[in-house]
C-alpha cells in the first residue's frame, strides 16, 4: 500500500470476504480492500476521457510492484476532474472460486471503492471496518476525494470495535504526511442499497462487533435501535444503530464500470449484456405502454359508442315531440310574417260581406298584392252573381270588380270575384289589439 511492497503477498492466498446474507448473483461484489495497492495521480489538462484508461495503465506499470498483466485494477475520476484515484491488486490474491463468482456479479469493486465519493468538511481519516480486514482512507481537503489508502487484516487479538478503530487509526496515520490534527470517522464496510434509474446507491453504517458486521444494511431501520457506537473522535457519527445508514453515495453506472476490477474481456461482455438488458427492458416498457394506450382507446371508443347509441335512442323517442315543436314553430313563423305584412284580408272581407246576397257563400279567399282580393264563391241562384257584382261596384271602397270562371251546374253556380280596393279603405286602425303572434304566444291559465 502507498508505494510499499507488502511482503505478505508471497504467503498463502487468503479468501475474499463472503457476500452478505441474501446477496444475489446480480448484486455488486465488494472484495477486501487490503489486497489493493492504491494511489492518487494528477490529471493532466486537456486529456480526453478516452485517454484516461491509457494513462492509468502507464502509471500502474511505473509504480505497481507487479507487471500489469498480473493485476486486477480500476480507477475513479474525481468529480471535480482534478485527479485520478487508481487501485490494483495482485491476481493471485484471489482464488479461482472467488473469480468464478465474479462472472455472475453485477460489479466487482474493492470495499473502499464506494467510499471514494464521500466528502467531509475538514481533513478526515476514514476507517472502514470489514469482516476480515480494515482499510483507512485519507481525505486531506474539505470537499475533496481521497488521496491515499492503506489496509491490513485484523490482528487476531483485536476483536472489539474500539480496539480495531484505534489500531486502524494508528495504521492510517502513515497517510497523513505530517498532518498532526485530523478528524477520524469510522464506518462499517459499505452496503449496496440497490439500483434506481441507471444509478446505484451505497450506504455506510456504524461499525459493529462480531457476526453483525456481515449483516445487510437496512436504510429504513429506526434510529433508536440497539447499537454499540464507536467514539474515535468528536467528529465520529456515534450512537447510531448498526443497520441505520448514516451516509449514502450514488454512482452513475458508467463510473462504476471504470472502477470494476475484472478483466477487460469479461467486463466488456458484462457491459454489452447490461446495455442489451436495459434497452430490452425499455422496449418491453414501451410495448406495455402502447398496449395500455390501445386498451384505453378501445375502452373510450366503446364508451363513446354506448353514449352515441343512448343519445340516438333518446332522439328517436322524442321524435314525435320534435315534430310537434317544428309544426308549432312553422305556425308561429307564418303568423309573424302575416303580422309584419301590410295585408288586411279580414278588413277586405268585412267591406264586401254586408252587401253579399244570402245565397252566396265564400269558399276561399286570398289576397293579391296589397289592395287585391280573390274570392271563390258559390250560389244556388245564378242571378245573384250579377246582383252581387252590381252591389260591389256601387261600393266606394272598391275600385274594380271582375267576375271570372262563372260555371253553372245542376247543384248550383261557382264563380270567382277579383277585387281591387281603394288604399284609403284599407287603413290599419290605430291602437289595434294584439296581433296573431302575440295572441298565439300568450300563455293560457
Amino acid at each position: 500500500m502507498e508505494g510499499q511492497t507488502d511482503k505478505r503477498m508471497t504467503a498463502k492466498k487468503p479468501e475474499t470476504a463472503p457476500p452478505p446474507a441474501g446477496d444475489s448473483l446480480l448484486a455488486p461484489l465488494l472484495v477486501r480492500g487490503d489486497f489493493f495497492y492504491a494511489r492518487r495521480i494528477p490529471l493532466p489538462e486537456g486529456l480526453d476521457r478516452e485517454e484516461i484508461a491509457s494513462l492509468v495503465s502507464l502509471r500502474l506499470e511505473e509504480s505497481a510492484p507487479f507487471p500489469l498483466e498480473q493485476l486486477y485494477h480500476g480507477f475513479r475520476l474525481d468529480t471535480a476532474g482534478a485527479g485520478i484515484f487508481l487501485f490494483a491488486a495482485y491476481r493471485r490474491r484471489f482464488s479461482n472460486e472467488d473469480q468464478q463468482r465474479w462472472t455472475h456479479a453485477a460489479l466487482v469493486l474493492p470495499d473502499f471503492g464506494p467510499a471514494l465519493d464521500l466528502r467531509f468538511e475538514e481533513p478526515t481519516l476514514l476507517l472502514l471496518h470489514g469482516v476480515e480486514a480494515g482499510t483507512a482512507l485519507w481525505f486531506p481537503e474539505a470537499g475533496q476525494g481521497a488521496h491515499g489508502c492503506i489496509g491490513r487484516p485484523w490482528p487476531e487479538d483485536c476483536t472489539a470495535v474500539a480496539e480495531r478503530s484505534e489500531w486502524l487509526a494508528a495504521l492510517g496515520r502513515r497517510l497523513l504526511n505530517g498532518v498532526e490534527e485530523a478528524a477520524v470517522v469510522a464506518f462499517a464496510a459499505p452496503r449496496d442499497l440497490g439500483e434506481e434509474r441507471g444509478a446505484r446507491r451505497f450506504g455506510f453504517c456504524a461499525p459493529v462487533e462480531g457476526p453483525a458486521a456481515a449483516a445487510p444494511a437496512d436504510p429504513d431501520a429506526p434510529a433508536d435501535a440497539e447499537a454499540d457506537p464507536v467514539k474515535v473522535s468528536p467528529s465520529e457519527e456515534a450512537h447510531a444503530a448498526p443497520s441505520k445508514v448514516l451516509r449514502q453515495v450514488t454512482f452513475r453506472q458508467r463510473d462504476l464500470w471504470l472502477m470494476d476490477i475484472r478483466e477487460e474481456g469479461m467486463l466488456q461482455e458484462k457491459i454489452k449484456r447490461a446495455t442489451f438488458d436495459r434497452y430490452a427492458w425499455r422496449g418491453l416498457l414501451g410495448l406495455a405502454a402502447a398496449l395500455v394506450v390501445l386498451l384505453l382507446g378501445e375502452l373510450l371508443l366503446g364508451a363513446f359508442g354506448l353514449t352515441l347509441r343512448a343519445v340516438s335512442r333518446d332522439t328517436q323517442k322524442r321524435g314525435v315531440e320534435v315534430a310537434e315543436i317544428q309544426r308549432k314553430h312553422e305556425i308561429v313563423n307564418r303568423l309573424q310574417e302575416f303580422e309584419e305584412s301590410n295585408l288586411l284580408p279580414f278588413q277586405m272581407l268585412a267591406i264586401i260581406n254586408p252587401v253579399r246576397p244570402r245565397s252566396v257563400y265564400f269558399t276561399r279567399a286570398a289576397t293579391e298584392g296589397v289592395t287585391g282580393l280573390v274570392v271563390e264563391a258559390s250560389t244556388r241562384n245564378v242571378a245573384d252573381v250579377n246582383e252581387y257584382e252590381t252591389r260591389l261596384r256601387n261600393l266606394g271602397q272598391v275600385r274594380q270588380v271582375e267576375v271570372r270562371n262563372l260555371n253553372s251546374r245542376a247543384g248550383g253556380t261557382t264563380f270567382t270575384l277579383v277585387l281591387d280596393f281603394s288604399p284609403s279603405a284599407l287603413v290599419r286602425p290605430a291602437g289595434r289589439g294584439p296581433g296573431p303572434l302575440e295572441t298565439a304566444s300568450r300563455p293560457t291559465d
